[in-house]
């Protein structure tokens, strides 16, 4: 745990200063190791000049329900801040009959 805290400060400021769009995956570690605070850190400060532009996080989730990162809930604001992606839709099955 001492080890996490002491690097948080570094991952905290890299993901701050990415000039390109951020995309957290396999982040059940931010859970686990309680730094669900990050998220909020990092979301507050998206957008802002000089800032990090965008931040996405990837999570597996039940059809229904605020997301979480095992069994933790991630720290949004609005529904505007996430979105269930459906099965067909990361499968391009919206497009595949078009495509016929």
């Amino acid at each position: 745990m001492r080890l996490v805290h002491k690097a948080l400060p570094q991952v905290k400021q890299a993901l701050l200063e990415a000039t390109a769009p951020v995309l957290l995956v396999n982040s059940g570690l931010i859970a686990r190791y309680g730094l669900m605070p990050l998220i909020d850190d990092l979301r507050d400060e998206v957008g802002r000049p000089g800032k990090l532009g965008s931040l996405w996080m990837l999570l597996p989730m039940a059809a229904t329900g605020l997301p979480t990162v095992d069994d933790v809930p991630v720290p949004v604001i609005t529904s505007t801040q996430w979105a269930n992606v459906p099965v067909a839709w990361a499968k391009n099955l919206h497009r595949a009959a078009s495509a016929a």
